[in-house]
């Protein structure tokens, strides 16, 4: 993953808006912004102040949530970094 959108607020969906954590990666050139629901990541940076953090190498878990209103989306599960993984 190259990036964490941290906490943006995001206007478009709830009102009031409602600070969100996004995460930025790029798969065979093609650049997606998706929803992190990890909640140690989200709570982490949500504490933070809004801006992009490099999170460097990660393994992503990718989930489908239940459609909602005909749509099916995706999220950021899980971000499994060196310093989170153990054995």
């Amino acid at each position: 993953m190259s990036s964490i959108k941290g906490a943006c607020n995001d206007p478009s969906r709830d009102n009031p808006p409602r600070r969100r954590v996004r995460g930025e990666f790029s798969v065979l050139g093609i650049r997606h912004l998706v929803s992190v629901t990890d909640p140690e990541i989200e709570e982490y940076y949500l504490a933070q102040h809004n801006g992009d953090y490099i999170v460097g190498e990660a393994v992503l878990c990718i989930s489908l949530v239940e459609p909602w209103n005909g749509y099916a989306f995706r999220v950021i599960a899980s971000v499994i970094t060196p310093n989170r993984f153990t054995t």
